[in-house]
């Protein structure tokens, strides 16, 4: 009695248990369904209406074949007996299979239920929108302008256009300066150059102006790019300051001329500013920008190449012009000694002979020759030099120099800063396009409308991203599981589908199945111990039944 006691109450918490989880689900699903139906607007009660009877046919017509697969694999499965343990497996493993599809299908057409409420409600916003449009419309002049101008300075018609103007001034000032060292005094030609400089200075104003609108003056003088912000002022003022000058100096007389000159020289040196603002090209052509990047970021490497060059060129002079002092000491009359301190005379002297050798400033060979005339063994040394400096330095050097300018160009921030807006920009690109309605989300439905699109292909194809359909990709990048995809969504779900798995991402899906293995082996061991626990009390077996797998292996990573 005790046993069957035991037995009945366990059953009856079980039951009890299931029954309060279910009456909790319960209530929770009516409460939600009352809010979805408080939230319905009387506009769309007829379309939601037809597409609920859709949604009925097609869940009834799933359920039916479902249903089906079920009679069919359970007709198939023998019948189950106490006994009979190893002919239940297929029937569970078919019956698992069976119940996979039926919640993949499941969440599938809750995707698809959840694109045609979307969808009503795009509608009836839409409807909504078109009455208040109207008075939506006015704005601000100012806001106008500000906007005009941030979209005219952020264009790449607008920075290529004034870059060719820096490109062409620079030119220009060239040529001045070419002309006036001629010393021919020509009016024409100054007026010339003074009616272009006006026109430069113009449109050096206007750049500034536009980008002061565009900015403000806080973050045009104090943001990220200020540097560049008071070089574009200073160069402004000082064109404006000596075409004052000039103008002032050809109308008036000689004294008040004089004393424009001296103001004109001091303001004309700042056209040298003029031709640093050429380096803003860097900015907009890539490859030169990659070049200047390399250059700045393996000048760490060319110090450290320098210090042991200039190490060797110290050991080596102090040799040589150690031998060349002794043999002056021992031979004062000598009629090579004028030759030899020419080359090897003293250190400094030394280690600049050895220099030009190196990098062919000299002849290598008349330094040479000079050593042999103090023994052979000198010659020798000075061959080792030459060897150990053009084919194992000079090669080390030019190695280590490109292989740190390429590290530093592919760890720059701004290239990789740039290559991430150019695949987000890419990714807003299809977004826009398969986002049909406009409204700033997508359902699977529209997804499904563009996955076979080429345009769609070959960006994930430039994304290394491998999909078997639609509904897989759609699911992966849904992070929040609303069934919905938003534009951050999608761009950031596809930046981190990108490429390969790295080491991170393989360590944290080790991570994660070794945390299920635990649970799950935790989950094995009580059901063994409530298994053995109610077969010593003769409890029927087929009402708990072993782990179907037996013992479960944990494999070790």
């Amino acid at each position: 009695m005790e046993k069957a006691e035991v037995a009945q109450l366990l059953d009856e918490a079980l039951r009890r248990q299931g029954q309060e989880v279910m009456g909790q689900l319960d209530a929770w699903l009516l409460r939600l369904d009352s809010i979805l139906r408080s939230q319905m607007l009387h506009e769309t009660t007829a379309a939601v209406q037809l597409r609920s009877q859709e949604y009925e046919l097609a869940s009834q017509k799933t359920n039916t074949e479902l249903n089906e697969e079920d009679r069919e694999s359970s007709d198939c499965a023998p019948g189950l007996s106490a006994g009979s343990m190893l002919q239940s497996t297929p029937s569970r493993l078919t019956q698992r299979s069976v119940t996979g599809r039926r919640i993949s299908r499941v969440s599938y057409d809750e995707a698809l239920d959840q694109a045609a409420r979307v969808q009503f409600e795009r509608t009836v916003s839409q409807s909504a929108m078109k009455h208040s449009e109207q008075s939506d419309m006015t704005s601000g002049c100012l806001q106008r302008i500000q906007r005009q101008a941030e979209n005219l300075s952020s264009s790449s018609t607008f920075d290529m256009f004034f870059l060719m103007v820096i490109i062409s001034n620079s030119i220009l000032l060239g040529v001045q300066l070419e002309i006036a060292s001629s010393s021919t005094d020509d009016a024409g030609s100054e007026t010339s150059f003074l009616v272009l400089n006006f026109v430069y200075a113009v449109a050096f104003t206007f750049e500034i102006v536009v980008r002061l609108i565009a900015k403000g003056l806080k973050t045009y003088f104090c943001g990220s790019s200020w540097a560049w912000g008071w070089l574009d002022a200073i160069v402004v003022i000082s064109a404006w300051v000596e075409l004052a000058g000039e103008v002032t100096t050809q109308s008036g007389g000689d004294g008040e001329a004089s004393s424009n000159l001296r103001i004109i020289r001091i303001f004309r040196i700042t056209r040298l500013l003029q031709t640093v603002r050429s380096l803003r090209m860097i900015r907009f052509l890539t490859a030169l920008r990659t070049i200047v990047y390399s250059m700045v970021g393996a000048t760490k490497s060319l110090f450290w190449i320098l210090l042991l060059l200039c190490l060797i060129l110290y050991i080596f002079s102090i040799l040589f012009t150690d031998a060349v002092v002794h043999h002056a000491q021992t031979n004062p009359d000598s009629i090579h000694l004028p030759e030899m301190r020419k080359y090897f005379g003293s250190v400094s002297t030394s280690m600049n002979t050895l220099y030009r050798s190196v990098l062919a400033g000299v002849d290598w060979s008349e330094p040479a020759d000079e050593l042999y005339k103090l023994g052979s063994e000198w010659l020798m040394l000075f061959n080792f030099f030459i060897a150990l400096s053009m084919l194992a330095l000079l090669n080390v050097m030019t190695g280590l120099f490109s292989s740190s300018s390429i590290r530093a160009a592919e760890r720059n921030h701004d290239v990789m800063m740039q290559n991430r807006t150019a695949l987000r920009e890419a990714a807003a690109r299809l977004f826009e396009k398969m986002d049909m309605s406009g409204f700033g989300t997508i359902t699977i439905t529209e997804f499904e409308a563009v996955y076979e699109d080429e345009d769609m292909k070959t960006f994930l194809e430039s994304l290394e991203i491998s999909a078997t359909d639609a509904w897989t990709l759609f699911n992966s990048l849904n992070l929040d599981g609303n069934h919905v995809l938003t534009l951050d969504e999608f761009t950031e779900g596809c930046l981190l589908l990108r490429g390969n798995a790295r080491s991170v991402d393989v360590f944290a899906l080790k991570q994660q199945n070794k945390k299920i293995r635990e649970q799950i082996s935790g989950l094995a061991k009580m059901h063994t111990e409530l298994s053995q626990f109610l077969l010593e009390r003769d409890t029927v077996s087929t009402r708990w039944p072993p782990v179907p797998h037996g013992r479960l292996e944990v494999i070790s990573t």
